[in-house]
């Protein structure tokens, strides 16, 4: 899951487009400002080809593993996005705040290894439907506190990749639940406090064929002994540990026994 570093030519490239959105100095008015945080098609093709230019000097063994940083922008026109689909192998990161099903659909044909949102706070149940098809061959990444509803969670985990997904809240019960039907890696990050057994207990049953839990302090050990309640799963949970002066610690929990070690 560990991300490349982005492409280092790539800012320089977007820097010598003609487009508003590219200038290297601030706009002086709002206006201004939010064209430069528009992605058209004209950015859209200097930005491929730099991608394409770098891409042919690579060895064959580092082609299709770049960062594609499209986190400046907030917005984009379909059509600049759809031009970019064909793109393989990116970690694509956006700083869409919002995404509508639209804007979701194309980016569930990208062919990119990964989708990364790093301003995203909500995510509606159509584009979650979208985002979360089976058939889409990317992982999904939300980076900021997300709050996801029963229908959506369920939607987001028909992914049939990778899903992170960091949590403002705790989940409830059917929340949980919903997101225990996912299939494949999944990384949760959850608040620390009043993590209960049940939803514990449910996350447990991931179906996927691993789970990595992140908590700001350590769970009780109701909440541990849930983790490990299912004897097919293993389950990885790292926390900080205030016992330790916050040394982060990570407890690998396999056939309903706790291990504890460093990390």
């Amino acid at each position: 899951m560990k991300r490349r570093n982005v492409i280092a030519h790539l800012g320089a490239a977007l820097a010598c487009s003609q487009s508003l959105a590219l200038s290297a100095i601030a706009p002086p008015t709002a206006a201004k400002r939010k064209i430069a945080s528009h992605l058209d098609l004209r950015t859209t093709r200097s930005v491929m080809e730099a991608v394409l230019e770098d891409e042919a000097s690579m060895p064959m063994d580092r082609r299709g593993m770049f960062e594609l940083d499209l986190s400046r922008y907030s917005s984009a026109d379909l059509n600049a996005l759809k031009y970019m689909a064909p793109l393989e192998g990116a970690f694509a990161t956006f700083g869409f705040e919002s995404i509508t099903p639209d804007i979701a659909e194309i980016l569930s044909n990208w062919n990119s290894h990964f989708l990364i949102f790093q301003r995203l706070r909500s995510l509606n149940n159509e584009s979650a439907v979208c985002l979360g098809s089976a058939d889409a061959g990317h992982a999904l990444v939300f980076d900021l506190p997300i709050k996801l509803d029963v229908p959506t969670a369920k939607a987001i985990a028909c992914n049939g990749s990778p899903l992170s997904l960091e949590f403002k809240t705790l989940p409830d019960l059917l929340t949980a639940q919903a997101l225990a039907t996912h299939q494949h890696e999944m990384f949760l990050t959850l608040p620390g406090e009043l993590v209960s057994p049940s939803v514990a207990t449910a996350l447990s049953r991931h179906a996927g064929y691993l789970l990595k839990i992140q908590m700001l302090s350590r769970p009780t050990g109701p909440v541990m002994e849930a983790f490990s309640s299912n004897p097919c799963k293993k389950v990885s949970v790292n926390f900080r540990d205030g016992t330790r002066g916050a040394i982060a610690c990570t407890v690998a929990i396999v056939d309903s026994g706790i291990y504890y070690g460093g990390f």
